[in-house]
Formats: structure tokens, C-alpha cells, sequence
């Protein structure tokens, strides 16, 4: 197990909150840290207990740390799949990849529903600069749209962006 000073660590993290030109890559490295080794297990009960911690202590919204937790898990199961297929092209430095914003790598799990291969696409239209998050909105619209058209209720999982999609009887 990796041992994590987890006061240097929320430290760290509170800053990371409260600059103005944030990182969320940075961010998201330090909560993975904090959650694959458990140390927010020596004071809290959960790790979603311990986001709300964090954002109390920062004070800023808990959903804005999960919204940059789930960017930062979309690009690194983006990244795994590059990996994966011998891919190195996708591979970008942190700083180009923190002026892709979390919106928009949530969005793009959002409108692919699961097709990997669709959202890999996205992501690299991102990278390119090619995708704007005009274009995301509008295609997130037109799944919402025809998902509501075929009878299918899109609506929020949880407050912190997840999107289930059930069938309306």
C-alpha cells in the first residue's frame, strides 16, 4: 500500500481549490492518490465523505470536486484504451490537457452512452482543438432529445453529473 500524508495531501488539494487558474489534472492526481491508497480512512468513514470534507475545508461546492474527479477518470480510461490498442499519440502533457475543460470530457461520456470508440473520437477532436463545447452541448441536446422521443427518461444518477437512462413504462 502507498503511503499518503493525508494532511500534506488535503493541503495541497485546499490549494489546488482555491486558485484562481486551477488544475483539475493535478487535483484529480491527488484524490486518485488519496482513494487507491485508503488513507481517508483514517478520518472518515467513506471517500465521499471525505470529498465533503474537503469541500468544507475549501469551501467550495463537493460537486465541483467530483465533476473534476470524473474528468480526470474519463481521461485516464481514454488513455488505458490508447495504451492498450499501442496508441502513444494520444498521450499529452498535463498542462495541454488542463485547458480541456472537465465539462467537456463529461460530455463526452454523456453523448457516446458506453461506445468507446465514439467518445475516443471526441476526446481526440478535444485535444485537437476540432470540438468545442458549443458542439458537445448542442449533440448532448439531440441524445436527450431522442432518447425523450423514444420514450426513454434521461435524468441525473446523483447530483455530481452521472446520467442514467431508463425506460419510462
Amino acid at each position: 500500500m502507498i503511503y499518503v500524508d493525508l494532511l500534506k495531501t488535503e493541503a495541497k488539494i485546499k490549494d489546488l481549490l482555491t486558485l484562481e487558474k486551477q488544475s483539475w489534472v493535478d487535483l484529480y492526481k491527488l484524490l486518485k492518490e488519496v482513494e487507491d491508497s485508503r488513507a481517508w480512512q483514517s478520518t472518515q468513514r467513506s471517500f465521499s465523505a471525505w470529498i465533503k470534507h474537503l469541500s468544507v475545508i475549501a469551501n467550495v461546492h463537493e460537486s465541483s470536486i467530483w465533476r473534476k474527479k470524473k474528468a480526470g477518470e474519463i481521461y485516464y480510461q481514454y488513455h488505458k484504451r490508447a495504451k492498450y490498442e499501442g496508441i502513444s499519440s494520444r498521450a499529452i502533457s498535463d498542462e495541454k490537457l488542463s485547458k480541456i475543460s472537465p465539462e467537456n470530457l463529461i460530455y463526452t461520456a454523456k453523448i457516446s452512452q458506453g461506445d468507446t470508440r465514439t467518445q475516443d473520437d471526441m476526446i481526440d477532436d478535444l485535444i485537437a482543438g476540432n470540438l468545442k463545447r458549443s458542439n458537445l452541448k448542442a449533440a448532448w441536446e439531440a441524445v436527450k432529445h431522442t432518447k425523450q422521443a423514444h420514450g426513454i427518461k434521461v435524468s441525473p444518477a446523483n447530483h455530481y453529473e452521472s446520467v442514467v437512462i431508463t425506460s419510462v413504462a
